[in-house]
């Protein structure tokens, strides 16, 4: 059965999408069209965080690409990071902003085991200190970094569009509105987050 607050493996969001499922016919179709979302992997710590902000604003190709050069050069540590000039950080793919927000977080003075027994208000709140870290990303590191299990990024742009289109509406929600909507789907909200976002793909690769 899944824990009260984390999930850890494929019987646990399978366990979960079955619960959201009697909760939202709506998740019915989109599981049958799509399936059970699979576990995202994420590291725990600076690693993940400098990952989310790599890829704020970018699509996920282009993302991914500056992270593996990043990656590659050894650039995904604090201390190399720290140590290195901001010119070879803009060749591998940086812009000056997020050169910025990179090396304030590797200096940031966060105690990254102690958020593994910490509330979720109180992990946001601490990430949020931090420049370049806004509700997005604190959000998503809560997700899959940590593994909450009632998190939702209303934010996030897929989810508004995943949401339109699997609810028939004509506009794409607002935060606000999704952020409502979505309280229908406590305690289990990143799992719900996950079939939507399976389900956006899906939708996205049949218009090819």
């Amino acid at each position: 059965m899944l824990r009260k607050t984390t999930f850890f493996n494929t019987e646990d969001v399978e366990y979960g999408v079955s619960e959201l499922m009697k909760i939202e016919p709506k998740f019915v179709e989109a599981v049958s069209l799509s399936g059970v979302p699979k576990i995202r992997k994420s590291e725990l710590g600076f690693k993940s965080l400098f990952k989310t902000i790599v890829g704020q604003q970018l699509s996920t190709t282009a993302a991914n690409s500056i992270w593996n050069r990043l990656y590659d050069s050894g650039m995904t540590v604090p201390t190399a990071l720290l140590a290195s000039e901001d010119g070879f950080l803009r060749s591998l793919g940086l812009s000056k902003t997020k050169i910025s927000y990179a090396k304030g977080l590797a200096l940031a003075d966060i105690n990254y085991e102690e958020f593994l027994n910490k509330p979720d208000d109180y992990i946001i709140q601490k990430l949020l200190t931090i420049k370049g870290i806004g509700m997005w990303t604190a959000q998503i590191y809560l997700m899959f970094s940590l593994r909450r299990t009632d998190v939702f990024a209303a934010g996030d742009l897929a989810l508004k569009e995943g949401v339109r289109i699997l609810f028939d509406l004509e506009m794409r929600p607002s935060d606000d509105e999704l952020t409502v909507i979505a309280k229908r789907w406590q305690p289990f909200r990143t799992i719900a987050a996950m079939i939507i976002w399976n389900y956006y793909g899906y939708m996205k690769r049949q218009k090819g």
